[in-house]
């Protein structure tokens, strides 16, 4: 018994000397508590660099990514580790379907469809309807108004011939032509309309003449909202104002929306003449009182069937009729005119129909 104790003495101690022998991983025990501060671990090493291409700076065989998303290559595709991306590639016209929609509502918070600031105005007069059927035959090639009405008329007749059937005139071309005369340098040809401005009461005159009874139909737009659409009917073809009132006119005068957008009247030889037919203008009153709405197309219809009275429709409503004592007639009133004194005014659509009688 005292060899086996004196044995098991000595076990003890060895035990006990091993436990106190420190071990090989001594990083992962805490330090002692001696005030000495445990050394940081060393950075991890560099990824490897891909071989350079020889010549060059960069590997052609190595892929680039795309700056955009939804054009991604095969190679930007897969990750470096070989697993699929999570961008699929998509096609051109996905790319198109991918792009955000436009908003129809502000995202401001109870804004819905603010309101947008206005156009700039255009150089440009605005669109004008289609002619009539029989008007836009003749429109199909430039310069077919004329042929047609030389047709229905006279073949071979000077530009002053009269009109004894119809005429029709679309003004799709690039000038005005011999059957015009222009009193200002104003009047012009201008995306297939005939356009003033600053005329200061000298017509383009129509130089065909007009017979004494006849129905004469266009299409007319003031770009301002001072109105004064003008046109003369049954004057000479070749006057002009002589100072700033037109009190020496040779026709009758059909102004919409005259004097700022006053007045619209139809006078004879002098438009500011007293008792001269007029319709004084108010914003409130029924269609034929309205005033003139700028860049609004109105159809101009005036007809003479009984050899003295002048009717005058816009948009095929009666604006104003008058009966001539002392017709105008003959030599001397036989032009149709176009008139303006300082807006911009375009007129298209012509046509004028002879009418049995006078």
């Amino acid at each position: 018994m005292r060899v086996v104790s004196r044995f098991a003495s000595h076990f003890l101690l060895a035990l006990l000397a091993v436990a106190c022998v420190p071990s090989e991983d001594s990083s992962s025990s805490a330090p002692a508590q001696t005030g000495a501060q445990p050394t940081p671990p060393p950075p991890p090493p560099p990824p490897p660099t891909p071989a350079a291409h020889s010549g060059s700076r960069l590997n052609p065989n190595r892929p680039m990514p795309s700056a955009n998303p939804f054009a991604l290559s095969d190679a930007a595709v897969a990750r470096a580790d070989g697993a699929p991306s999570r961008i699929p590639r998509v096609s051109l016209g996905e790319q198109r379907r991918l792009a955000a929609p436009a908003f129809k509502e502000d995202l401001r918070v109870g804004v819905k469809n603010p309101p947008q600031p206005p156009e700039a105005p255009q150089d440009q007069p605005p669109a004008l309807p289609a002619p009539p059927p029989e008007v836009a035959k003749v429109a199909a090639n430039p310069g077919a108004a004329e042929k047609a009405a030389d047709k229905a008329v006279a073949p071979s007749g000077p530009p002053d011939s009269p009109i004894t059937a119809s005429y029709a005139d679309t003004f799709d071309r690039a000038e005005l032509g011999p059957e015009w005369n222009a009193t200002n340098p104003g009047w012009r040809i201008a995306a297939g309309r005939l356009c003033g401005m600053g005329a200061k009461n000298h017509p383009v005159w129509l130089r065909r003449k007009l017979p004494v009874n006849a129905r004469i139909e266009f299409d007319a737009v003031s770009i301002s909202p001072d109105g004064d659409l003008k046109v003369e009917v049954w004057g000479d073809g070749k006057s002009f104002a002589k100072g700033n009132s037109y009190n020496d006119a040779t026709s009758y005068l059909a102004i919409w929306g005259g004097w700022k957008n006053q007045f619209h009247v139809l006078a004879r030889l002098d438009e500011h003449a007293q008792g001269r037919p007029e319709v004084k203008v108010s914003a409130g009153g029924d269609y034929k009182t309205r005033p003139v709405v700028p860049n609004t197309v109105y159809h101009f219809k005036l007809e003479r069937s009984d050899g003295k009275t002048v009717r005058w429709f816009v948009d095929d409503i009666e604006i104003i009729a008058f009966t001539d004592p002392n017709p105008l007639k003959g030599e001397d009133h036989q032009h149709l005119g176009f008139n303006d004194w300082d807006v911009q005014v375009c007129f298209d659509n012509l046509q004028i129909f002879a009418l049995s009688g006078g």
